[in-house]
């Protein structure tokens, strides 16, 4: 097998990384520390091929181009970008980084989306590969697990879960490849990960498809975080990478060490209970800025507190980590809004109050006429607009020698139903069983203990 990994941006820059047995063709091969800011080639429209290691057939397909873009934050970089690489073809640069170590490759571009109705075509050989496709997303080959179904894991294309790529954007895409196997996979799988903007990238794929950050007690590399995605053939030290299409490059790198002159990213995993959102989710940050979050209730939902790191602050509205220097977790618990008597106001909406002239006064309403008022029914799981919608005994009657009983009321997330039973006279109940709501509506209950004489029952909703 080959010894070589390539990485090929191809027809409106799909990136693709691949086993390659050209390396030798390549001319310089770049160690780890290698760079390349295009910020020395001075010449208008000067060719780079032949220089720091960047090769191709043609002279023209690798230009200097003039140009100045910002948006992009890349600390150890000049702050000004007034050279780019302009692509117009295939070129390469070759890269050794020895063997199992770790390495970062990170460029920035200005990509053209892929538009084709079909997806780039890629060698079940090669490691991995990402286009940007016209619905403004980052789409990622990878070899995919199904742990249901083992016999389905293969490549396959996903799409990224990421912000919009709009078409004049300069995006930061970085590549975090291990080098090294784990036992998790087969001895031919290595592990990568993928950030745009800084930002780890997760995939929107089938649950059944590994995240592997959720869903593997020790995911990836040992005493590292997810998500990882895995290559679909074995990745070695050397890396060739083909860059082919059109569009504008800049600011190469191919480092043992974080990129951009050793920054390093602290991970915030955002966790919302029911009812309400922290926004932005779970995302990188870049070590000692600071990164802030809102936090809202849905319609209907306040919000009750929000934890830091396991500790309570309150029921903020929002809250900025300063100075992150280690992975950090914010949560939020809402609480659903209700009338005096405990009736969720969502429910009362649902069935078409809307807190006029107060929630309280809807609560206690009885508009069909049917005996309960709207928050009974809340409680019994009927409906406070249909009069033939009301807690009740509809049915009584043996069934082979034994009692049932069938009762309207619903599911609200309440507590089961109880079931009582009497058999002296109407007195003196005692509980014989605890009945799970019907989703339909109707609950029918059949008496496991018969009893021997006659007997009483009733059904209470709590």
């Amino acid at each position: 097998m080959d010894n070589t990994k390539q990485i090929v941006v191809a027809g409106g820059f799909a990136l693709i990384i691949s086993l390659s047995a050209t390396l030798a063709s390549a001319g310089t091969t770049n160690a780890p520390g290698f760079t390349d800011d295009f910020e020395s080639y001075t010449t208008p429209n000067q060719t780079i091929i032949g220089l720091a290691g960047w090769d191709a057939p043609d002279v023209d397909a690798a230009t200097a181009y003039v140009t100045n873009y910002s948006g992009v934050t890349q600390a150890g970089w000049p702050s000004a970008h007034t050279i780019v690489m302009k692509l117009d073809g295939s070129v390469t640069n070759a890269t050794e980084s020895g063997p199992g170590v770790a390495t970062y490759t990170d460029m920035i571009l200005k990509p053209t989306f892929w538009t084709d109705e079909t997806d780039p075509t890629v060698s079940d050989t090669q490691i991995a590969a990402f286009y940007i496709s016209t619905n403004n997303q980052l789409v990622l080959r990878s070899y995919i697990l199904d742990q249901v179904t083992p016999a389905n894991s293969s490549n396959r294309w996903t799409h990224l879960v990421h912000p919009a790529i709009e078409s004049n954007d300069w995006i930061r895409v970085t590549i975090w490849t291990t080098n090294a196997t784990d036992g998790y996979l087969s001895s031919s799988k290595n592990w990568f990960q993928i950030y745009l903007n800084g930002t780890l990238l997760t995939h929107s794929d089938s649950p059944t498809f590994v995240d592997f950050n959720s869903n593997w007690v020790d995911p990836g590399p040992t005493g590292t975080d997810g998500p990882w995605f895995s290559t679909p053939e074995s990745q070695t030290s050397n890396t060739l990478y083909t860059i082919s299409g059109t569009g504008f490059l800049d600011d190469f790198s191919f480092d043992t060490a974080t990129p951009f002159s050793g920054i390093t990213y602290h991970y915030i995993t955002t966790v919302a209970g029911p009812g309400g959102e922290i926004s932005p989710t779970s995302l990188n940050v870049e070590e000692g800025t600071d990164q802030g979050f809102t936090i809202t209730g849905a319609l209907y939902y306040s919000l009750v507190d929000v934890t830091t790191n396991g500790g309570t602050i309150g029921p903020v509205s929002a809250f900025t980590f300063t100075n992150v220097l280690s992975p950090q977790t914010i949560s939020a618990t809402f609480v659903a809004d209700t009338a005096a008597d405990g009736t969720p106001h969502y429910w009362l909406a649902a069935h078409g109050y809307d807190g006029t002239p107060s929630w309280d006064i809807n609560e206690s309403s009885d508009d069909d006429g049917d005996g309960l008022s709207a928050g009974n029914e809340w409680i019994g799981g009927t409906d406070p607009t249909n009069v033939m919608s009301v807690f009740r005994i509809i049915e009584t009657g043996k069934v082979n020698g034994t009692n049932y009983m069938v009762w309207l009321g619903g599911d609200t997330n309440r507590p089961p139903f109880d079931v009582y039973r009497s058999e002296i006279a109407p007195t003196n109940f005692t509980l014989v069983a605890n009945v799970t709501r019907s989703a339909d509506g109707t609950n029918t209950w059949i008496e496991s203990s018969q009893p021997a004489g006659e007997a009483f029952y009733k059904v209470i909703a709590k």
